[in-house]
């Protein structure tokens, strides 16, 4: 066990709490702040997690709850951070299993991307439906693109950017968000080499400041970024028959649990372009025959591995009202369709959250509706930026769960697919 408090313990020089706490933040504190930062910091330690074989995988920091002077116990909850170390366990394949448990989204800012099994995992994210945005170091990623081939395919969103000072400097972050709620970071970089060679660490953090300060980070340096050249870039592989079966087992698996409270998020399928709706200037036109075909598809496959609602909650507008009374068509014919204006895209989240809560008889529950909208009321309910990129292509579905009734910031991602995939449900 490593106390922080005492770095002497582990070879290095010793700091007292009160000292680093006084000068925590490059500021002085009053007294009263040192003490207790002092007080606190003195208690936090590392305690080691162990796998089934007891091997070593990492290491969770662990503090004792408020007003407790005592170590924390092996039974304590975590603090929300996870550490793992290149010395003891592959990092590598530690990040693989993270990546494969993705639902949503990766977004990504590496100094450094060359390892294959990486690259690999997140291919098969975006085979899955994950978005996946990296942004890459410019320098590395034209240094190692060619023998990394599949970084530059399957429909793997990059951008390229150097550093603050141009040619000479470098974007040498090496962090990840996970589905808006995990933060993963450290001295990492994703090479074999770091894996294999160099003692490196991996810290994972699930605090809601820490997440939304990371994501800051990357969406200001994602719009900086350059697009990959596109001699590099091939084209968007289409989904294979392991993806469709990963997604129908996902969504499968997900409609056997029968414990709480389910939302669905989808957006309405293709419209008829703009210009051709000269009698309503500025509403969207109907579906397309293609539109209606698509949709019809998606709510049969997800009839198929076991999909059901108790009630479909709408936008008003006449693509999101069409999308509904189809897919409530093929569910069963009592399914009620219930337009609700907070769904509009000028809606109001608030009320259409509140919308949502004041139906407590309906315990799984699909809201057809809009983007930017729909993502924004999905980031809301998840606790997570509504700038967060969780954007539902048409006809894209979301499901999240929640242990009492829907409210804000308690709603848990299960899974996030795009059309392509749901259509091809069995």
């Amino acid at each position: 066990m490593f106390d922080l408090a005492n770095p002497a313990s582990s070879g290095g020089d010793a700091i007292s709490p009160t000292r680093r706490a006084a000068t925590e933040g490059g500021s002085l504190r009053r007294p009263s702040e040192i003490s207790h930062l002092a007080q606190r910091r003195s208690r936090i330690v590392f305690r080691q997690v162990t796998t089934v074989d007891s091997k070593p995988k990492a290491w969770e920091i662990a503090e004792p709850r408020s007003g407790s002077s005592a170590e924390p116990e092996a039974s304590s909850p975590p603090a929300g951070a996870e550490v793992v170390f290149s010395r003891e366990t592959s990092v590598a394949g530690f990040l693989d299993s993270l990546l494969a448990q993705t639902q949503a989204s990766i977004e990504a800012a590496l100094h450094q991307l060359s390892n294959p099994k990486l690259v690999r995992a997140l291919t098969e994210a975006s085979h899955r439906g994950v978005q996946v945005r990296l942004l890459l170091d410019r320098t590395k990623f034209e240094e190692t693109v060619s023998a990394v081939p599949d970084l530059c395919k399957d429909g793997l969103s990059i951008r390229l950017l150097k550093g603050r000072l141009g040619s000479s400097s470098r974007m040498h972050h090496k962090f990840a968000l996970l589905d808006h709620q995990t933060v993963v970071t450290g001295s990492y970089n994703w090479t074999v080499g770091s894996d294999e060679q160099n003692y490196e660490n991996l810290i994972l953090l699930r605090g809601p400041a820490e997440v939304v300060a990371y994501r800051r980070e990357f969406r200001a340096l994602w719009h900086q970024g350059s697009e990959a050249p596109h001699h590099l870039r091939a084209s968007n592989t289409s989904a294979d028959e392991h993806d469709e079966k990963a997604a129908a087992e996902t969504v499968r698996s997900a409609e056997k649990a029968e414990k709480g409270f389910r939302v669905y998020l989808m957006r309405h399928g293709q419209t008829e372009p703009q210009e051709q709706v000269h009698a309503r200037a500025g509403l969207a036109g109907p579906l397309t025959a293609e539109g209606r075909k698509r949709i019809s598809e998606i709510a049969a496959g997800l009839v198929k591995v076991g999909f059901s609602a108790d009630g479909i909650l709408t936008s008003p507008r006449r693509p999101a009202l069409e999308t509904a009374q189809i897919v409530g068509r093929v569910l069963q014919p009592n399914v009620a369709v219930e337009p609700c204006e907070a769904l509009l895209p000028e809606g109001s989240l608030d009320d259409a959250v509140r919308f949502i809560h004041r139906r407590p008889e309906m315990r799984r529950i699909l809201v057809v509706g809009h983007e930017p909208a729909l993502s924004r009321l999905a980031a809301r309910l998840m606790d997570s930026s509504e700038d967060a990129n969780l954007k539902l292509k048409k006809g894209g579905c979301c499901l999240l769960s929640f242990e009492n009734l829907p409210s804000p910031g308690h709603g848990r991602l299960v899974w996030w697919l795009p059309p392509r995939l749901l259509r091809k449900l069995r």
